[in-house]
């Protein structure tokens, strides 16, 4: 875990070098950094912007805004969340669609070990 802040420290410090822009495949997030044993990812949610259906390996988040979130299961199930700046946590894989349900952008960074990419 130790790494992991150190990692993200430097990540959010632009002090690292090989950074590699590009969309993932979607509106919602982008691939900012590959190396060192962990893929970056951010993602972004306009105001009241839901994500179609997708999956996704284990990581890390780290979420850079306080909002609003709703999360529908892979069986449909929607469940509601106040998210809070600074808060990091581990979200295993998983299928499901993000929705910004708040008024505000909402923004968040995933870190991803390569040992989960096979899951994504």
């Amino acid at each position: 875990m130790k790494r992991i802040a150190v990692l993200v420290g430097v990540f959010l410090a632009g002090a690292t070098t090989m950074w590699m822009s590009g969309q993932v495949g979607n509106s919602w997030e982008k691939t900012e950094y590959v190396g060192h044993g962990i893929t970056v990812i951010r993602a972004r949610l306009a105001p009241h912007q839901k994500t179609e259906k997708h999956s996704h390996s284990g990581r890390y988040q780290i979420i850079l805004t306080d909002g609003d979130m709703r999360t529908y299961g892979a069986d449909g199930t929607a469940k509601d969340a106040h998210v809070t700046k600074g808060t990091a946590v581990w979200t295993d894989a998983m299928t499901h669609i993000s929705e910004n349900i708040g008024s505000t952008p909402f923004e968040e960074i995933d870190i991803i070990p390569d040992d989960q990419k096979s899951s994504r």
